[in-house]
């Protein structure tokens, strides 16, 4: 593993079954991000995006490769080392909630929303200093 990985993913393969139908859901990925480091993921509906966010948040294993997360080989962990782990980037946030929709919003999206913001908050400011002047 590498020394300032906070997650590395290796050769990451995820193949869901469903009766004789096989999905392959990650195939070979590598990834590496270090502590602090900010990312997105982003791609089309079915491209792995949250197959790949409950592997490094230890919901889901792998069907080959390893996940790394803070020093922790996921995969290889022991069910009540797994619990704990859970409860962990649970309570430390190594894997943060925000508001569902920034989950799944463009960055486009968010520069968007916060224009937007700042727009009705300049309306809102012209109208009180209209309303200032009729009286």
């Amino acid at each position: 593993m590498s020394g300032q990985a906070f997650v590395l993913c290796d050769n990451l393969v995820k193949i869901y079954r469903v009766a004789d139908l096989e999905v392959v859901a990650l195939q070979g990925l590598d990834l590496e991000v270090t502590r602090g480091e900010v990312m997105a993921l982003v791609g089309p509906s079915g491209s792995g995006k949250t197959t790949l966010l409950n592997m490094i948040g230890g919901l889901d294993t792998p069907s080959a490769g390893t996940v790394w997360v803070d020093g922790l080989n996921l995969p290889k962990m022991d069910r009540r080392q797994q619990e704990r782990f859970k409860r962990k980037t649970e309570k430390e946030g190594i894997i943060r909630e925000t508001r569902r929709r920034q989950h799944y919003e463009k960055p486009s999206d968010a520069r968007n929303r916060k224009r937007k913001a700042a727009e009705r908050k300049r309306l809102k400011k012209i109208r009180k200093l209209e309303r200032r002047k009729m009286y």
